[in-house]
């Protein structure tokens, strides 16, 4: 912060139709690059603990798979083949959260930095 608020800064002067809607600091162009930086940090973060969760769960999807494969060779084991099944559904639909977590992450980093070259480009064009 104390980078971002230092002499030489410029403002993004032209907010697009609608005001700005992903720059929270449109007066400092500096600020604007730190807000880039914060939030490219926070979806690469997010994907590296999101995917490290896919990984674990995987794992654990093998082994009801590989369980179920065993179990189904005899019809006794019905209530057994339904909990598996249940465990792999759970499993699928925690990936599935997850994965559209990190999928937000970056739509919303793609959209912020959408913004700042369509805000900056305006600005340029200005200035010249």
């Amino acid at each position: 912060m104390l980078t971002a608020s230092t002499a030489d800064d410029i403002s993004i002067n032209n907010p697009p139709t609608g005001g700005f809607r992903y720059i929270k600091y449109p007066e400092s162009l500096r600020t604007t690059l730190l807000q880039v930086s914060n939030s490219s940090y926070d979806a690469l973060d997010t994907a590296q603990s999101c995917m490290a969760a896919l990984d674990s769960r995987s794992g654990e999807l093998i082994k009801h798979v590989n369980a179920i494969e065993k179990l189904s060779l005899d019809s006794a084991n019905a209530p057994l083949l339904s909990w598996r099944l249940e465990r792999i559904k759970s499993a699928a639909d925690e990936c599935l959260k997850e994965s559209k977590e990190v999928d937000d992450c970056f739509s919303n980093l793609t959209q912020l930095i959408d913004e700042v070259i369509e805000a900056n480009s305006s600005t340029e064009s200005k200035l010249e």
